[in-house]
């Protein structure tokens, strides 16, 4: 790096020279922010590069973008943004952090939002546990179905064995949503027409 310089630390007697990398005049041993890019070393996940201008939107020294230039330095670019823990590519709101809101199916939408919420942009989420059926229609808002079979769309899967009552889900017994247990299955209806 072109701008390294090297400060030689009082009563050393020019035998220990320390490496002031951003050349503030304080050696990287006592340099709480060692490349000078205003993101301290304790949060800065490239410490002893600089960010040159690259923007890094939350503040944790890894670029929202990097090209070959960043890339040749040895940095690579941000995947979570908004730093919530939610990657960019699964976050519904990439650049807005959930802080201590729920997010039970880890799609960075909340699964309820106040006001506070609402005035970030945000908004609630409407399948909180993200398998495909709305919370207001889901017998079970924050259990996923995965891969069982809900042919009804009510939430409750079709067949619920062991694993899936470990869930704490049980069985639909009216999985063709007809009004009737599927037990008792179709009503035969005989009509006799005596004119």
């Amino acid at each position: 790096v072109e701008d390294q310089l090297f400060a030689v630390k009082s009563g050393s007697g020019g035998n220990n020279a320390a490496i002031d990398l951003d050349g503030d005049g304080i050696a990287n041993a006592e340099d709480p922010d060692d490349d000078g890019d205003g993101v301290l070393d304790d949060n800065d996940a490239f410490p002893l590069i600089a960010l040159d201008g690259l923007l890094d939107t939350d503040g944790d020294g890894r670029p929202d973008a990097c090209d070959a230039v960043c890339t040749a330095l040895g940095m690579t670019v941000d995947l979570d943004r908004d730093n919530d823990g939610v990657l960019d590519v699964n976050d519904w709101y990439p650049l807005i952090a959930l802080g201590s809101l729920t997010d039970t199916d880890g799609d960075g939408r909340p699964n309820a939002c106040t006001a506070a919420c609402l005035a970030l942009g945000m908004g609630a989420d409407l399948d909180d546990d993200g398998d495909g059926v709305v919370d207001a229609m889901d017998a079970y808002a924050l259990i996923s179905l995965g891969g069982l079979t809900d042919t009804d769309g009510d939430g409750r899967p079709d067949v619920c064995d062991t694993a899936c009552q470990a869930t704490g889900m049980a069985v639909d017994f009216d999985a063709d949503n007809d009004g009737r247990l599927d037990t008792l299955g179709p009503i035969e209806s005989s009509f006799n027409a005596h004119a």
